[in-house]
């Protein structure tokens, strides 16, 4: 089985933590385009390994969001649109992270049933075998992430 990873230069991981977590508590939403390495045999476990690496952050600007409060976002998905177009035409990956102030540092229900529908997107503009990623910043600054490999798979 394929483990994943992501490294974020320190400027994209302070970008983000500005931008996600906030004196208000309220949730908020970014795009990281990451590059891929991928690797065959990882040397410590000799299992295939798949590293994202950021390339660029772009934090939803405040027009995209549709509602935001402590507990959930809610934005328009024409930013993910544009997105996934730069990252097919630069053969990068989206990564969709949004923040849950409150915690906990885990993904939610309401993220579990949402996620597929932007997967289902992802792959319908870019194709198949188009994979998204999803980051989850706590307000402690705890991350958690997972990859989906079609709307019906995903791994941490």
């Amino acid at each position: 089985m394929t483990s994943f990873s992501i490294t974020f230069r320190a400027s994209h991981f302070d970008t983000l933590i500005s931008h996600l977590v906030r004196e208000d508590r309220c949730e908020r939403a970014a795009y990281i385009l990451c590059s891929k390495n991928i690797i065959k045999s990882d040397p410590w476990d000799l299992t295939p390994h798949e590293k994202l690496l950021s390339y660029e952050v772009i934090p939803v600007a405040n027009e995209e969001v549709i509602t935001s409060s402590p507990s959930q976002i809610t934005w328009r998905t024409d930013s993910f649109v544009q997105a996934l177009k730069k990252a097919h035409k630069n053969n990068l990956i989206v990564a969709i992270a949004h923040s849950h102030p409150l915690g906990p540092c885990a993904f939610s229900n309401v993220d579990d049933d949402n996620e597929p529908d932007l997967v289902h997107l992802a792959i319908n503009r870019n194709g198949p075998g188009t994979k998204l990623a999803s980051i989850l910043f706590s307000s402690d600054s705890r991350v958690i992430g997972r990859v989906w490999n079609s709307p019906n798979d995903q791994k941490p």
